[in-house]
């Protein structure tokens, strides 16, 4: 087998790994609670980034990272959230 046909294997599965993790996180139905804030101020090389823990009412935890500060700034520890199938993101209730 000639050697491009293994770069092209890899990407094919890399592209569907990336395609059904989404579509994974995009179906999921949940209602919780922002349990933890955390910012990562970032280096030369990366930029900031921001992570929010969720506890949903069934008790598992659901961790969202964001580079959007408006959007983090937006939640407070305690907040309501909703997360609903189609969206990407959680909403505040």
């Amino acid at each position: 087998m000639p050697e491009y046909a293994y770069s092209i294997i890899l990407v094919v599965l890399i592209v569907t790994i990336m395609v059904w993790w989404v579509a994974k996180k995009k179906k999921e139905v949940w209602k919780g609670e922002l349990i933890k804030k955390s910012w990562n101020p970032g280096d030369m090389d990366n930029t900031p980034s921001y992570t929010m823990i969720f506890k949903t009412e069934e008790g598992k935890k659901k961790r969202f990272n964001t580079p959007d500060q408006r959007y983090y700034d937006q939640w407070e520890v305690g907040d309501r959230a909703e997360k609903v199938k189609g969206d990407f993101f959680p909403k505040k209730v």
